[in-house]
């Protein structure tokens, strides 16, 4: 087959208007790859006679290079697509090795039959992959029923979000977004309607800057982020997210709605930090607790959990955890709260596992129990210190031993509003050496057992 023909059925099934601008282009590609080809059958280093070392780049060399970069944009812009339509036994795979846009403009997409790997959009892409959203459309993707894909939408490389439209998936065999790197999104509204894992699942950081977040339906977490390299391990947060691979999540604006019922999971989850600087933040988790067969414990649901820690400086947040055990912020090092208004309700009951024997309602005393056997329903549980010095957070707990919020080492209030009604303790420091330091702010508990 010609390499024009090629490139044409590549395209065939852009609307005509596309097609007008796709043809000429792929005439001009086609033509530039004639000429590179010629041109790498000559010399691109001319060498002086009487000295090798000094060496000078010939025409023919500058020519390539001049060529090569009009090459590199007509191939980025052929992979700007825009999809619109629908159909119901359809998929979009797409591979490369260069930075592309993906843009969707009314397309409602199901795999029935998978052709690859499952996934309704496949983007086998290690690239900066654009998915624009265009404004006031609806979109819809659903993957198969049966395949080995990661995600209802999956991308290889890290993925930008944007747009004033709407993008809903359906996730059927593991999480509805899936990326390999990180993850950004702005301006754009993605719904999550169902997953058989996640509802969002990136590696390397989460980014939201604004739109709209509507995550429902999911086994498993809401968001989670986990560190890439897990052999380098995390590189912390860098300038301008320059080559990071911190597992943090970062909430910076926008609005976000998340409603979990699975087994211990959370509404969002870091593997590293938990950054919330603005946003009208809503979680909601109703799962209960379950047994960590390789942690030999119990493990419970969460509307914010980072197995780092959780800083919030901003935004609006409402967190409810129903399930036994469940938690409004586990974190396993330290709390920050500097600014913003959070709002923490926890109903659940007192969780017991052994290993064997799982009561989701246990009623016992405690005191001579393992506490690796137990969960109770928490608002604010770090290991690490919690330091609050502004902002607003308020407390409800029911449920045996149900606390408002409690440290692993120490609790700092220098300033900001606190305010806890529990079952039990309402503020509480564990361990030996651990300090309660109340230097200023405004502080109400109330815990009524």
């Amino acid at each position: 087959m010609a390499r024009r023909e090629e490139l044409s059925k590549l395209f065939s099934e852009l609307d005509g208007n596309i097609q007008t601008i796709v043809s000429p282009m792929l005439e001009d590609l086609v033509f530039i790859e004639e000429q590179l080809e010629e041109l790498r059958k000559q010399p691109f280093i001319k060498y002086h006679p009487k000295d090798p070392t000094i060496q000078k780049a010939t025409p023919a060399s500058k020519l390539y290079k001049d060529l090569l970069a009009q090459e590199k944009d007509i191939v980025r812009i052929l992979c700007s697509q825009v999809h619109k339509g629908s159909s119901e036994d359809g998929e979009f795979y797409m591979s490369g090795s260069y930075k592309a846009t993906v843009e969707l403009n009314g397309l409602s997409l199901t795999n029935t039959n998978p052709v690859s790997s499952g996934a309704v959009v496949h983007i086998q892409n290690g690239k900066r992959i654009k998915v624009k959203v265009l404004e006031g459309t609806s979109n819809t993707l659903v993957d198969a029923a049966n395949g080995s894909q990661k995600g209802a939408l999956y991308v290889k490389g890290h993925p930008e979000f944007s747009g004033k439209g709407t993008l809903t998936v359906n996730g059927n065999v593991k999480h509805a977004i899936k990326s390999g790197e990180y993850m950004t999104v702005k301006d754009a509204t993605l719904v999550v309607k169902s997953a058989a894992g996640d509802g969002i699942n990136c590696g390397q950081y989460f980014l939201m800057k604004s739109g709209v977040l509507d995550i429902s339906g999911v086994e498993d977490d809401g968001i989670q982020c986990d560190i890439d390299d897990t052999d380098v391990g995390s590189t912390g947060e860098t300038a301008d997210h320059e080559d990071e691979d911190s597992g943090n999540i970062y909430l910076e604006g926008g609005q976000i709605t998340i409603n979990t019922a699975g087994i211990a999971a959370k509404g969002v989850k870091s593997e590293g930090d938990l950054i919330v600087k603005g946003g009208v933040i809503d979680i909601t988790t109703t799962g209960n607790g379950k047994w960590d067969e390789e942690d030999v414990k119990t493990k419970a649901a969460a509307c914010l959990g980072s197995d780092a820690k959780v800083v919030i400086s901003g935004g609006t947040l409402t967190l409810t955890s129903t399930g036994a055990g469940g938690k409004g912020i586990n974190c396993d090092a330290a709390f920050e709260l500097s600014g913003g208004d959070v709002t923490i309700v926890t109903k659940g009951a007192l969780y017991y596992h052994n290993g064997t024997t799982e009561n989701t309602n246990y009623t016992g005393n405690t005191d001579n129990v393992n506490s690796d056997y137990y969960s109770s329903s928490k608002g604010v549980k770090a290991d690490g210190a919690i330091t609050i010095s502004g902002g607003k957070i308020s407390v409800a707990t029911a449920g045996r031993n149900a606390e408002g919020i409690e440290s692993k080492t120490s609790i700092l209030i220098s300033d900001g509003e606190v305010t806890v009604n529990s079952y039990d303790d309402g503020i509480n420091v564990g361990g030996d050496g651990s300090d309660l330091i109340i230097s200023g702010g405004y502080v109400y508990s109330r815990a009524m057992n």
